[in-house]
């Protein structure tokens, strides 16, 4: 971390600079006040062409103005670090308005509408990712297994290896499910449909992309982490960040969705969607593939700190499969299928979380014992 921080003075001309990170967000505090960082794939170096039109179109059609990035000393916008480019935009006098998740849906909403009108260009080819979601949960799910396979030729595990041989059949089964819920919901029906109320997403929708500052003005940040697809991904991610932060608090998942409503109403099928993805173990695979990208001495560093997050949000994320459903059914009269697989055993078992499909299994199951934050 002092070395990156070196580099922000040195590229920046900061004379000292503090890294911080609070609710997700990536802060650099400086001699020239605050700063927000945002990364992305050196891949994305490119993406400038697909960020500059949307940007047109943004400010064209609605009163949310992107924040421009920061330039460094050799008058690139970026700053590479490994396969990490750093960017940075200048902080702001935030605030934070009444009705908050409120307003900050019904931004994300504008922000969507503002985007239908973008046109295509096959340079936007790379950044396209609608229609493809269940192709690219399978292929974070053969990632996990193939990591298990390199592992197994190994002649001893750390302590955070154990732990993913321990929660593979889990999180195979809640990913498969999803997969498969997702796909018997219509996605692919209906994408096309979809994507007409909105062509750009900021992929993992969270704190620090819609900002209020004092004076009334909205903006958005982290434009380099836009792609192609549909709105509904923002919204998922978007609910996902507010439990993440919260916990299951029923009355903030509703308000943020009342306020994304009053822009634009949602297809009945898109709350399906949104169950898939908050089904779907995108944070606990997404760390399997990061290790699976590391070497031997990085993975000798990795500790509790990995395991605990992941633990937590499975924990919650089951809450949340359970009064989902019923939320929606009760707020907006939408019905949407359930899933039974996952179930606990008596209070007095607090170590055991089983798997169960007795449609198929005959109400077998397979237990998972120790580990009561599956």
């Amino acid at each position: 971390m002092e070395e990156l921080l070196g580099r922000f003075c040195e590229e920046y001309s900061f004379v000292d600079a503090e890294w911080k990170e609070e609710n997700g967000r990536k802060l650099l505090y400086t001699d020239r006040g605050l700063h927000y960082i945002h990364t992305c794939p050196t891949s994305y170096r490119a993406k400038g062409f697909l960020v500059e039109k949307a940007m047109d179109v943004i400010h064209k059609n609605c009163d949310l103005k992107v924040l421009p990035i920061c330039k460094a000393n050799d008058d690139n916008y970026h700053m590479k670090d490994g396969e990490v480019l750093y960017y940075l935009q200048e902080g702001m006098r935030e605030t934070t308005w009444e009705r908050h998740y409120f307003n900050l849906g019904r931004s994300l909403a504008e922000f969507h509408q503002a985007t239908r009108t973008l046109s295509w260009d096959k340079l936007y080819l790379p950044y396209r990712s609608i229609g493809t979601w269940p192709e690219m949960w399978e292929k974070k799910c053969k990632t996990y297994e193939s990591l298990l396979d390199s592992l197994e030729k190994s002649k001893a595990f750390n302590p955070f290896e154990v732990y993913l041989f321990t929660m593979f059949t889990y999180i195979q089964v809640s990913s498969s499910t999803a997969i498969d819920y997702l796909k018997g919901s219509g996605y692919k029906r209906l994408t096309n449909a979809i994507s007409k109320q909105g062509k750009i997403a900021f992929q993992n929708f969270q704190d620090g992309h819609i900002l209020f500052h004092e004076s009334g003005k909205r903006y958005i940040a982290g434009q380099y982490s836009w792609v192609l697809d549909m709105r509904t991904r923002d919204i998922g991610q978007g609910i996902k960040w507010i439990v993440r932060k919260n916990g299951w608090q029923e009355d903030k998942v509703i308000e943020f969705l009342v306020g994304y409503q009053c822009i634009a109403q949602l297809y009945p099928e898109e709350y399906s969607f949104i169950f898939a993805m908050l089904l779907y173990p995108s944070r606990f695979l997404k760390t399997v593939e990061i290790y699976s990208l590391m070497g031997d001495e990085e993975r000798a560093l990795v500790g509790e700190d990995w395991q605990t997050p992941l633990d937590e949000e499975l924990a919650t994320m089951e809450q949340v499969l359970g009064q989902y459903p019923e939320a929606i059914r009760q707020y907006f009269g939408v019905e949407i299928p359930e899933i039974h697989w996952l179930w606990r055993l008596p209070e007095d078992d607090n170590k055991t979380i089983c798997i169960c499909d007795t449609e198929s299994s005959g109400g077998s199951y397979e237990s998972f014992s120790d580990y009561s934050d599956c």
